[in-house]
């Protein structure tokens, strides 16, 4: 998954923004399952608005495919567009993964065996501020 180590970020990484990923990684357990075309990861994760600090993060599952250049969240409920979000989440190697990104808002899921209400994403990968 490419990363833009390059591009600057609207609101500054601070002690407390990294505190949040902490606290946020904590309650995740390592749940993993492989979708069933076989190329897709799917991690349990927690989403957060960094411009919206009123709100409690989001959980959502995050779907992984080699050779995407995104990530792509599944929720059950609307995700409004966010230009600075922390998405977190542990990956099979039992490693938190801790991102900076963006996202457009969520659109209904379009497959015939997603949950009525399901929505889908796409998760554009700014910066990874794991230590």
């Amino acid at each position: 998954m490419p990363v833009n180590k390059d591009r600057a970020l609207d609101v500054p990484l601070d002690d407390d923004t990294l505190k949040r990923a902490e606290e946020m990684c904590s309650g995740l357990s390592l749940s993993l399952s492989i979708e069933k075309r076989g190329q897709t990861r799917l991690y349990q994760g927690m989403l957060d608005d960094l411009n919206v600090m009123d709100r409690r993060p989001r959980q959502v599952t995050v779907a992984e495919t080699p050779d995407h250049p995104h990530l792509t969240l599944i929720c059950p409920e609307v995700l409004g567009e966010s230009s600075h979000a922390l998405l977190v989440f542990r990956s099979e190697d039992g490693r938190s993964r801790k991102l900076l990104g963006k996202h457009r808002s969520s659109r209904p899921g379009l497959r015939a065996d997603d949950e009525p209400g399901t929505q889908v994403a796409e998760f554009a990968v700014d910066r990874s501020i794991e230590q």
